[in-house]
């Protein structure tokens, strides 16, 4: 559980939050109306409240039955680069239990700033039919920004997504001679923003000619919901040792490995792997790789 008031995680049974006292609340034991503290008759449907039946909070929403309600409310005044803090709601395992999305401060510019998921949150195809691989048209910017968007985000948050410029210089515009900048409220970071926002170092010929940079502070793990949607992986990486994490248990779900927007000349997609290494050239756009949407928020 986590509490509403602060988001910090709840022990099991809880009245109280130890980050900020403020009470867990009760809920109606017929209709499941979230009631305030202190009641002894619903406030919906006037069954008498027993002071054990616990308020369904965050970490008991399911997908199907969603209990609507506000993300934790931040101290945005003293926000800064490096702040984890919780916005809008997403399912976090396999029971489909929706948990408040954690997000890493990368960049801040007056009152608003830039976010990234801390975990990989889904796992999608970049394109689902690979007839599509600029970030300009692919599935995965289509659904990020209608379906995610609404799924993951109340109507206030998102009216706090602000539509951002998203630049795409890379070698698809030599390839497919057209733009590629987009506007966007989600999106995915580039190459070199990954590079320069978690200060990536440079392959120098150090490490194998396919990554681009790499350094530790990109990793990151994937929720079990994540994990559960495994796709589809081209036969030929699964026994890929540099796109990393499979196994026999698991063949096609590739462990920790993210999508970036950026697409090289040759219809493939750049991606991180688990061991923080960045591949420009990356992979196929319709196999299955980690979701970690990245946006500007309004503080």
């Amino acid at each position: 559980m986590y509490c509403v008031s602060c988001g910090k995680e709840l022990k099991e049974g809880a009245y109280f939050c130890v980050g900020c006292g403020t009470p867990t609340g009760l809920a109606c034991g017929k209709c499941g109306a979230v009631l305030p503290v202190g009641v002894c008759f619903c406030i919906k449907c006037g069954n008498p409240v027993s002071q054990i039946e616990k308020v369904k909070l965050a970490s008991q929403k399911t997908i199907e039955n969603p209990i609507v309600e506000q993300s934790p409310p931040q101290k945005s005044n003293k926000t800064v680069i490096g702040d984890v803090f919780f916005f809008g709601y997403y399912p976090n395992n396999k029971a489909k239990t929706v948990t408040p999305i954690e997000w890493i401060v990368l960049d801040k510019k007056g009152k608003k700033a830039l976010i990234i998921s801390k975990d990989i949150i889904d796992r999608r195809s970049f394109d689902d039919d690979g007839s599509k691989p600029l970030w300009k048209n692919c599935s995965l910017r289509l659904w990020l920004n209608k379906k995610f968007l609404k799924k993951a985000f109340s109507k206030d948050e998102q009216n706090r997504i602000l539509l951002t410029s998203v630049v795409n210089d890379d070698e698809s515009i030599l390839f497919f001679k057209e733009n590629n900048d987009t506007e966007d409220r989600i999106f995915l970071l580039s190459v070199d923003e990954v590079q320069q926002y978690f200060h990536l170092s440079k392959n120098k010929g150090e490490k194998n000619k396919s990554i681009y940079c790499y350094g530790l502070s990109c990793r990151c793990r994937e929720t079990e919901y994540a994990s559960a949607h495994g796709k589809f992986v081209p036969e030929w990486e699964a026994t890929s040792s540099i796109f990393g994490g499979y196994t026999d248990e698991h063949p096609i779900i590739s462990t920790d490995s993210w999508w970036l927007r950026s697409t090289d000349g040759f219809l493939n997609v750049a991606v991180v792997n688990k061991y923080g290494e960045v591949f420009k050239d990356g992979t196929s756009s319709i196999s299955s790789r980690g979701v970690r949407p990245a946006l500007w928020i309004q503080l």
